[in-house]
């Protein structure tokens, strides 16, 4: 994922090192490449960077929160089941992430004897906050994906008029080069608004799917809280059988 973060800022820079004349830097090629596009590519770039930026982020993020954290939860849970909960409190307090926020609240409610409404819906309300705070960002970085390629669909369009504009005033003296030229410049916006756009949309697509499964982890955590009670009375149950089953097999 590291490597893919990195894509857009690298194909840029080649781009802008293969747009600068012989021995210019790589700023040179920035300026060059601004040149040669329009005044479409400095929106280009600038929206390049807050992609960027908003990938990094959400990794560090992602990363800090700990959003891939949820296989405590069976272990957790069997020790509530089957009676342990001091053990499981202690175990869940040890735990960070969304998944852990969202179970420490149901385990609190449960251990403060308050009604399951109330719990729920103090559950339901830190479980958006979590998901909230991860979804932060993305709609920014969907739209980027968005409007990269009708950004660099615009500079080519605008490009090609200028190109035909320049052949139209040329006259009988049309050069094919001028045309090759113009073609050239105006597909460069198009080259970059794709570059862009491609691993915008391959982190959107990332970012959410993690979004959706820690939604669903919380929930599940959530709802083996709950059920406890029936996971014990069950237990409580079959215990309670298998003597009866003992003698009518000794009989």
């Amino acid at each position: 994922m590291r490597r893919l973060s990195a894509l857009v800022s690298f194909l840029l820079l080649e781009s802008a090192a293969r747009a600068a004349p012989e021995g210019g830097g790589i700023l040179t090629g920035i300026g060059r490449l601004i040149e040669l596009g329009g005044p479409v590519v400095p929106v280009q770039l600038g929206i390049s960077v807050i992609a960027l930026a908003i990938i990094i982020g959400k990794l560090v993020q992602f990363v800090r929160a700990r959003a891939w954290a949820w296989r405590f939860v069976d272990p957790i849970a069997r020790q509530m089941q089957g009676g342990d909960f001091a053990g499981a409190t202690a175990a869940l307090n040890a735990e960070r992430g969304p998944v852990a926020a969202v179970m420490q609240a149901a385990a609190a409610g449960r251990a403060a004897a308050a009604d399951d409404p109330t719990v729920r819906e103090e559950v339901e309300r830190i479980a958006q906050a979590q998901i909230d705070s991860l979804e932060r960002g993305l709609p920014q970085l969907s739209l980027i994906a968005t409007v990269s390629p009708l950004l660099g669909l615009l500079g080519t369009v605008t490009g090609l008029v200028g190109a035909f504009q320049q052949l139209a005033s040329a006259g009988d003296r049309v050069d094919p080069a001028m045309l090759s030229s113009g073609i050239w410049e105006a597909l460069l916006t198009t080259v970059i608004g794709l570059v862009i756009a491609i691993p915008a949309a391959v982190f959107f697509g990332l970012f959410q799917r993690t979004v959706d499964a820690v939604a669903r982890r919380m929930e599940d955590a959530a709802t083996r809280v709950f059920t406890v009670d029936l996971y014990r009375r069950r237990a409580a149950f079959e215990a309670a059988a298998r003597p009866a089953a003992t003698l009518e097999a000794a009989e």
